[in-house]
């Protein structure tokens, strides 16, 4: 065997060109260039190496790519599952089918499923009107047909900071009026 060539078979370790001499026309490239070395072959050996490397490293990107799209999709679509998995249940009524919620907040007022609907306890539906006109909305739009505090503040013009402000606030009246009326 000449003492010149450049190119020695490579460690068995190396798992990228195991992979390349796993097709039988590429370990016949090396064996030819290795028994006749040349710089044809050579050329042939290491455009074919460097087609392989680029495809596979494309088809690790383009696989990797398609794992975490799919991962960032499932959590995306269990976060809106867990969201909206109440309008799985909900009665069909007043031009809205099941599901369907309300897109403006002139829509908001003709519907009749409002939080008030879901209150059983007196108290709790006293400290509700306690509570002013656009806090039952903000409310309503939050915790019934699962809005947003950004997509609220968008239909009243307010910012997301604002509204969740003013629900913090509505909240803390209704539990403070609550308290006060069921234990003072």
């Amino acid at each position: 065997m000449d003492s010149t060539c450049e190119y020695q078979t490579p460690p068995p370790y190396h798992k990228l060109w195991q992979s390349f001499l796993r097709h039988q026309e590429n370990k016949g490239l090396l064996y030819r260039y290795v028994r006749q070395p040349n710089e044809e072959r050579r050329k042939t050996l290491e455009q074919t190496f460097q087609q392989f490397i680029f495809e596979h490293r494309f088809i690790s990107y383009f696989a990797k790519t398609i794992h975490y799209t799919a991962i960032q999709f499932d959590k995306k679509e269990r976060r809106f599952l867990d969201r909206n998995q109440r309008y799985l249940d909900a009665p069909m009524g007043e031009g809205h089918s099941v599901g369907e919620i309300p897109s403006t907040v002139s829509e908001y007022g003709s519907s009749s499923h409002t939080l008030e609907d879901h209150m059983f306890s007196s108290v709790l539906s006293s400290a509700w009107e306690q509570l002013t006109k656009k806090q039952q909305r903000v409310l309503d739009l939050s915790f019934v047909y699962g809005y947003t505090d950004t997509e609220i503040g968008e239909m009243f013009n307010q910012s997301q900071q604002s509204i969740s402000r003013l629900k913090q606030r509505a909240l803390r009246n209704m539990r403070q009026w609550y308290v006060q009326k069921q234990y003072g």
